[in-house]
């Protein structure tokens, strides 16, 4: 990743690390307080569960829009422009996307043999309660739309190129996987699909850095997709017998 001049506002690596940190603060803060409020005016678990994931989701992105527009203008063209034609961005995302997805199936199998008690713990999630329509929708939202735009601007655009004034880019590119596995605290039970998705945020700070910002928003769209799809497909519910 080549520095860029700036003209205007100067940014350091230090501002670009503290900014993310305070990204995902507010955000966390912001889905408690949204779901807090919502159980106050007598949602549900499920209703409240889905607001404060909208909220989480738009709050990294505005957050992450406020911190870019600290920056030079420069800057702020260099973090998001395209690297490549629009169907290379497509074919590039829809190849690392397939090959994540199943690599997190490999690693949450490999995880089974090794955790007796992660089969259960997959099986709890299988058997949440099944959303309404309009819950559906906002979750299917959030994950193709608004994570992808909001978690690559932060963690790439911002965390990304503060690390590499810092580090090597092969080690900036493992600190910013790491803290974009880690701020999915849904998956802390699940720990190989938290591990996956880690890698995935390795794998996206390289395309990322070859590709632009426009492939790297495709390639975590097109890997939430799939979570989005099995939203709206009637899949019976089967308690999975796991191993004693």
């Amino acid at each position: 990743m080549t520095a860029t001049a700036h003209t205007g506002r100067h940014r350091g690596a230090g501002y670009r690390v503290g900014a993310t940190v305070l990204i995902m603060i507010g955000a966390i803060v912001g889905s408690t307080v949204a779901y807090a409020l919502a159980r106050a005016f007598g949602a549900g678990t499920t209703t409240a569960g889905t607001i404060a994931g909208v909220a989480m989701a738009l709050g990294i992105v505005g957050l992450g829009l406020a911190v870019r527009a600290t920056l030079s203008p420069a800057e702020q063209r260099v973090m998001v422009e395209p690297r490549c034609e629009w169907w290379i961005s497509l074919v590039v995302a829809i190849g690392v996307a397939f090959a994540a997805r199943v690599g997190i199936g490999v690693l949450t199998e490999i995880g089974q043999r090794l955790d007796s008690g992660l089969c259960k713990r997959l099986n709890d999630l299988s058997l949440e309660p099944t959303p309404l329509m309009w819950q559906k929708v906002a979750v299917a939202v959030s994950l193709v739309v608004l994570a992808p735009l909001g978690e690559e601007l932060v963690f790439r655009g911002i965390l990304l190129r503060g690390l590499v004034r810092m580090a090597p880019f092969a080690a900036s590119a493992w600190i910013s996987g790491a803290l974009f596995g880690a701020s999915h605290i849904q998956y802390y039970a699940t720990w190989p699909v938290l591990l996956g998705v880690g890698f995935f945020g390795v794998a996206n700070a390289y395309i990322y850095r070859r590709f632009g910002y426009r492939t790297a928003v495709a390639t975590h769209a097109l890997f939430n997709l799939a979570a989005a799809v099995f939203l709206f497909v009637d899949v019976p519910q089967v308690d999975v017998q796991c191993p004693a």
